[in-house]
């Protein structure tokens, strides 16, 4: 699987080389164990770290546990992903 998922990633990868930004739904583009910043640009899906979209309102797949675990990524995390952030976009900054 985290193979496939490699290939995949690569596959998109080389479109956004030649100047095309995948969507953000296009969740495969983002390789395994690294985080689109866009997820930070809507309130619906969180993606994990195999890049598997979760719907944030779905309370069987985004459990107590699993937000908490989330929460706790965002607040270790949280000046590296705004740096990321402000990379990726700075005409948002």
């Amino acid at each position: 699987m985290l193979l496939e998922g490699i290939h995949r990633a690569a596959a998109v990868w080389a479109q956004v080389a030649a100047g095309e930004m995948p969507p953000f739904t296009a969740f495969e583009a983002t390789p395994p164990g690294m985080l689109d910043v866009r997820v930070f640009d809507q309130a619906e899906r969180w993606v994990d770290i195999f890049a598997m979209p979760h719907r944030i309102c779905d309370r069987t797949d985004f459990t107590d546990h699993y937000l908490r675990n989330v929460i706790a990524f965002l607040i270790d995390q949280g000046p590296r992903l705004a740096r990321a952030y402000r990379d990726a976009f700075p005409e948002c900054s």
